[in-house]
């Protein structure tokens, strides 16, 4: 999730935040996928009904504003992501009820919404609410 967090950073989860507030777009948000006892931490960028889209240029937009920009010269391909294996053009996605679409921020090491596709929102389960550097030992 560079550069918004940085490895070792320690983050404050709010684990009840959505039974009092909607999800938000761009909300870093903690997925728990109930499979390997992991949780992943992630940018929700695309909500119910949203568009997602691949750019021609290679980015992601939600809803026609750009959300990621593609890292220098890896732009994002129809081709390289399994959610958008469709028949071209068909480069965008309408995120389906009781679902959400979320990314990595460091497009390179990440494995989002572009590798296993639309997320149950029942699997978002907390937002980050805070971060505090690591602990600086002497």
């Amino acid at each position: 999730m560079e550069p918004a967090l940085r490895e070792g950073d320690l983050i404050r989860i709010g684990i009840d935040y959505y039974a009092f507030f909607p999800l938000q777009r761009n909300d870093i948000v903690i997925i728990d996928f109930n499979v390997d006892n992991s949780l992943r931490v992630k940018r929700l960028v695309g909500l119910p009904g949203d568009n997602v889209q691949i750019t021609p240029a290679g980015d992601i937009a939600v809803n026609g504003v750009v959300a990621l920009t593609h890292p220098v010269g890896q732009p994002f391909t129809s081709d390289s992501f399994p959610l958008f294996k469709y028949p071209s053009p068909a480069t965008s996605r309408v995120v389906p009820l009781h679902k959400v679409f979320v990314i990595s921020d460091n497009a390179e090491a990440g494995f989002d919404s572009l590798d296993y596709g639309f997320v149950d929102e029942g699997f978002v389960i907390g937002k980050v609410v805070g971060t505090n550097p690591p602990a600086v030992s002497n």
